[in-house]
């Protein structure tokens, strides 16, 4: 039981590491129907809500959905247009996209551990 308790302690704090230090990790987290884990990270701006990884032509766009500083759960990454120097994408533990370059990720690329939508 020690064994298994330090072999998940070193690969969460592995995973924490590599998000940054703005993000934390979550044992539980929804959005897809079962246990999993996810990232808490803060907005940068604030951000509008989208149902789909583009700029335009998603359907739904919510004005300055999530405020500058909030945290949010990342629930999955994935790539869409390109928006801010990146073309990432993070899904919100609510549903909705946005701009991975708008969220203090810590890292240019997708978070390690993260789902690919």
């Amino acid at each position: 039981m020690l064994k298994q308790t330090l072999v998940a302690t070193a690969l969460l704090a592995s995973s924490v590491l590599a998000a940054g230090p703005d993000c934390f990790w979550n044992a539980y987290c929804t959005g897809w129907g079962d246990n999993y884990g996810c990232y808490s990270c803060p907005i940068k701006v604030n951000l509008d809500a989208r149902n789909c990884p583009q700029i335009a032509g998603c359907g739904v766009r919510l004005g300055d959905y999530y405020k500058a500083g909030q945290l949010i759960r990342i629930t999955c990454q994935t790539t869409g247009d390109y928006y801010g120097g990146t073309n990432i994408w993070d899904r919100t533990e609510d549903g909705y996209y946005v701009p991975d370059a708008y969220v203090r990720t810590g890292t240019a690329g997708f978070l390690d551990g993260t789902r690919r939508c």
